[in-house]
């Protein structure tokens, strides 16, 4: 818990940024905390007999300094929610690491105050979506409640699809000694599968292992085949290979896992910056082992590595869905664009130091990369390899972010048997495909297709296209 009362990380996503709250959002908040359509969903449990309505600038002015000055001695974090497409704070959330009270163990306790214009369930859910991942480690809890009052039927519905659920246990007011009703939690995922999963650091006789879960976790993704494999071989060689910061993932005595960084750095010709950062890449998992946080133990672990280091941030180029819950943000938000003034949503960079957010201009990588478009050295290094099957679903770049490609083995009372790598997943159609009789017909088995993983026990993945590989 020490780490986030020394910084403060933000999250984002293409509609919120969570931020940590300032003097200057009292206008914005004013309208929020004295709005009172959305005083009843105010978590006031605890608090001295303060109900949160704050009608005045004086108000809301001290509020806002007594979460700052809490902040400072280590009592508990407030963000404010920005509304991106307003530039305007539309509420905040408060969270805080809460000792056992006899009731409720050891958790995390989340207060989340909305203007009551935003107290919708898929607002809320999607609010909850930035900051509940990487609450876990940050205020090392294995459980998160928060109050949901029976009148709230947008919350409670936000909450539910979310995954929280409703409980029965009071919260023994560490103030009052009050029990207070209505709380519902949500506990950290363990797969007991990976109950043996170890992140350390590559050893030698881990790189013919690790590069053959990297080519697998990379095969067909973004053309057809890859090149990654071929990466960890320059990254290693390279002088600016990071590998103090560098980690694998080991379960059961197999690499299921590895991150990779390299040296980076922030130009700025017009002022004659230059800034050494951390470029993260590749991470790689095991494909038939996806969705059950591999990615996110060697993330955390790896990045709290670089803080130790001394590290001042971290760049990337990857998958604007995924790394956000970690904290990451685009790098336009930073003015940091690349070599040719671009800044595309899959350029995002995490600060480790407040001195980060003064690092503009644009990201230079390891020269090394460019060795990365050598094919004749990418096909000596590929027939080490076992041999798979190419697929090319379109000419250019594919992007399949958060989908995957599979063969239907089987059909059997509309459940859709379909082969990725060594493993048969369940899925359906779609909704769109199954409404399109002519498209679904064109699936049958042996067929192509694209369908996204749904990774919870017992429920069904979805197909969502038929593909045609333009190589066959």
């Amino acid at each position: 818990m020490k780490d986030i009362y020394e910084f403060c990380p933000e999250f984002e996503n293409e509609k919120y940024l969570l931020r940590f709250v300032k003097k200057s959002d009292s206008e914005d908040l004013i309208e929020v905390y004295g709005d009172k359509n959305a005083l009843p969903f105010f978590n006031s449990d605890n608090c001295h007999g303060d109900n949160f309505f704050y009608d005045t600038k004086e108000k809301m002015d001290a509020a806002i300094d007594f979460w700052i000055y809490s902040y400072e001695q280590g009592y508990f974090v407030r963000w404010a929610i920005v509304d991106k497409s307003l530039s305007k704070a539309v509420g905040t959330i408060e969270l805080f690491h809460r000792p056992s009270d006899g009731n409720f163990g050891e958790v995390g306790l989340i207060r989340l105050d909305l203007g009551s214009a935003y107290e919708k369930s898929e607002i809320i859910r999607e609010i909850l979506s930035l900051i509940i991942p990487p609450a876990y480690e940050l205020f090392e809890c294995d459980e998160i409640i928060s109050k949901v009052p029976l009148y709230a039927v947008e919350r409670a519905d936000g909450f539910r699809s979310f995954g929280f659920t409703k409980t029965d246990t009071c919260l023994i007011g560490g103030n009052d000694g009050y029990a207070y009703n209505g709380y519902w939690k949500i506990s950290k995922r363990r797969k007991l599968a990976l109950k043996n999963l170890i992140v350390r650091a590559e050893r030698p006789e881990d790189f013919y292992n690790t590069e053959l879960m990297t080519m697998r976790s990379f095969w067909n993704k973004y053309h057809p085949g890859c090149t990654e494999h071929n990466m960890l071989r320059i990254v290693r060689a390279s002088e600016d290979y990071l590998p103090e910061i560098s980690r694998v993932a080991e379960l059961d005595g197999k690499i299921v896992g590895a991150v990779f960084y390299t040296k980076a750095w922030i130009v700025n010709e017009e002022n004659g910056g230059c800034h050494e950062v951390a470029m993260l890449g590749p991470l790689a998992v095991e494909p038939t082992l996806e969705g059950n946080n591999i990615g996110g133990a060697l993330i955390c672990e790896s990045v709290e590595l670089a803080k130790k280091a001394g590290i001042k941030g971290i760049i990337l180029a990857g998958e604007p869905d995924y790394y956000p819950k970690f904290g990451f943000r685009r790098c336009e938000d930073f003015c940091i664009s690349d070599g040719d003034g671009n800044y595309f949503d899959a350029y995002m960079c995490l600060p480790l130091s407040d001195e980060f957010k003064s690092f503009t201009g644009h990201f230079v990588e390891s020269k090394d990369f460019e060795k990365i478009g050598d094919e004749e050295s990418l096909e000596k290094i590929s027939a080490e390899f076992p041999s798979y099957r190419k697929v090319m679903v379109q000419e250019d770049f594919m992007q399949i972010f958060n989908e995957h490609l599979g063969v239907v083995e089987s059909i059997d009372d509309g459940v859709y048997q379909v082969r990725y790598w060594e493993i048969l997943i369940p899925c359906r159609l779609s909704d769109d495909l199954a409404s399109d009789v002519l498209c679904s017909q064109l699936i049958a088995e042996g067929s192509d297709v694209q369908f996204k993983w749904n990774h919870k026990s017992g429920c069904l993945s979805t197909i969502t296209k038929p593909i045609k590989n333009l190589l066959d």
